[in-house]
């Protein structure tokens, strides 16, 4: 006979004495013995059944008993309320932020349909629930900014802050370098007490204290967003960092000049042409070891 069955004999006080005998046995028998001594040493409560039915002909103690349970009620919704509008406030007054890896560019569109384009190994922080009444950024790295017309637009970065209204311009803020160039419209660039505004095709460098201000071809964007890394008199150690972001490898150089200048570029798919494309110049060699590469002088 199944176990399950003798137990359930033995609860009904109907075992024979031999299926008594297999029952013991059994391992379950044990515990079953101990729950049975618990439970016989446990007495109902008294019940008195005259002022029971006194009781419930009090309409005050019923009540009592109602307003109770309701406010207890109200106070858990109540509670429960408050934890849900918390985390809805906490959630929807958070910070958005975007920030690209090595070897990659990300497109955000922000509330107002204004568009950026960050550039990789760049954070960019802005608030949405605030954005109606304020347009303010933060920037680390690079990015270029299609404006939507509106109220003033804000890009704050640790070398200045860079104000529109409504125009197209690429920030860059790397090494405590700022760099802002203006593809169309107007662009103010506030650095200290300095405060300088440019036009389309003017770019302004911000280092050290130092301001200079340059003409640029026309152009409508910048070159990076097309894919290429375009360099004007630059060290060659900018180029440097500037390719291991956009390959996400690293870079040693050996009896090399990294402070000498490079004027050139880049392309961002081929890494082999790439290398090839800022070596060759400068007459220099190099050794790819997986994502190292080692640059050196002749």
């Amino acid at each position: 006979m199944k176990e399950e069955n003798l137990i359930r004999k033995w609860l009904d006080y109907d075992l024979t004495t031999e299926e008594l005998k297999v029952l013991e046995s059994s391992e379950d028998y044990r515990t079953l013995k101990h729950i049975s001594n618990v439970a016989s040493g446990v007495k109902a409560p008294a019940f008195d059944v005259e002022s029971s039915l006194a009781s419930l002909s009090l309409p005050e103690k019923e009540q009592s008993k109602k307003s109770i349970f309701n406010f207890t009620t109200l106070a858990k919704i109540a509670a429960v309320l408050v934890v849900a509008l918390s985390v809805f406030y906490y959630t929807t007054t958070l910070d958005t932020t975007v920030h690209t890896q090595y070897a990659k560019t990300e497109t955000v569109t922000l509330p107002d349909e204004s568009a950026v384009v960050v550039n990789a190994d760049s954070e960019l922080i802005f608030n949405k629930s605030s954005w109606d009444e304020q347009r303010n950024l933060s920037l680390d790295g690079e990015a270029y900014f299609k404006v939507a017309k509106g109220k003033k637009f804000t890009v704050t970065t640790a070398g200045g802050d860079v104000q529109v209204l409504g125009t197209e311009f690429n920030v860059r803020y790397r090494d405590n370098k700022l760099e802002v160039t203006c593809f169309e419209g107007a662009v103010q660039v506030n650095s200290g007490t300095a405060s300088i505004v440019l036009e389309p095709t003017h770019k302004v460098v911000i280092e050290n204290g130092k301001i200079s201000k340059k003409y640029l071809d026309k152009m409508k964007s910048p070159s990076w967003i097309a894919g290429e890394s375009t360099f004007v008199s630059a060290p060659f150690v900018d180029v440097i960092k500037e390719f291991e972001r956009q390959y996400d490898v690293v870079v040693e150089t050996t009896n090399i000049d990294v402070s000498a200048l490079f004027t050139g570029s880049f392309k961002h798919k081929d890494i082999g042409v790439a290398i090839e494309t800022i070596t060759s110049p400068m007459r220099l060699n190099f050794i790819k070891e997986g994502k190292k590469i080692t640059i050196s002088g002749e």
